[in-house]
């Protein structure tokens, strides 16, 4: 009898212990899911922020660029003849031959257009003006896919001041873009080709001395 009740009190204890180990295998296990959570997490984290740090140091530099007089060499634009810059009067829209399409020069109203995208077509009398003063003018058909018209309107939103976009129905490409006496024009949303123009041209006085 002696002997059953020792067999009791061994396996008795032989379960306390393996019940106490396998709480403790449980807790081990949870906290190798929480380190590991937390890690992935952490990296996850480290990741978006370097991802953020990387392109907004990227759209600084570009911005700076053009700020600082660093100017890129332009091989894809075309020269046009500067047809002045006379200002007319608004019965006069409409009546001056420019020799691009879209202008990239000649008489112009007295006023500018805003800065910015517009969703509606701006009369290139305005966008003329835009140009003197040292804009660069982001022209696009207005069947443009809405993926396009989102990336452009991006990249403007990222320069704000001195560029100005605008759909321009009468265009036989889908982008062009415009400066003082430069006209380049492209197939489709190309970001470096973009860049390098507004970084060549943009904030360029061509007021008369």
């Amino acid at each position: 009898m002696s002997v059953s009740r020792k067999q009791m009190k061994t396996e008795r204890r032989q379960r306390r212990q393996m019940v106490e180990e396998s709480r403790v295998s449980v807790e081990h296990q949870q906290q190798r899911q929480k380190y590991l959570v937390l890690g992935l997490s952490g990296l996850a984290l480290l990741l978006l922020v370097g991802g953020f740090a990387f392109f907004a140091s990227r759209s600084n530099s570009n911005i700076a660029a053009t700020d600082s007089g660093q100017r890129p060499p332009d091989t894809t634009s075309k020269g046009f003849a500067d047809l002045g810059n006379t200002h007319i009067q608004a019965s006069q829209a409409g009546t001056i031959e420019y020799n691009s399409n879209p202008p990239t020069s000649g008489p112009h109203f007295s006023s500018l257009a805003s800065a910015g995208w517009h969703d509606e077509p701006v009369q290139q009398e305005y966008v003329v003006h835009n140009l003197e003063d040292g804009y660069v003018a982001i022209h696009y058909r207005p069947d443009l896919s809405a993926q396009q018209k989102q990336q452009l309107q991006t990249l403007v939103q990222e320069y704000g001041d001195k560029i100005i976009a605008v759909p321009s129905p009468s265009l036989t490409s889908p982008i062009a873009l415009a400066a003082w006496t430069r006209l380049d024009t492209l197939g489709g949303f190309d970001e470096q080709r973009i860049r390098n123009f507004v970084q060549a041209y943009r904030s360029i006085d061509h007021h008369k001395r």
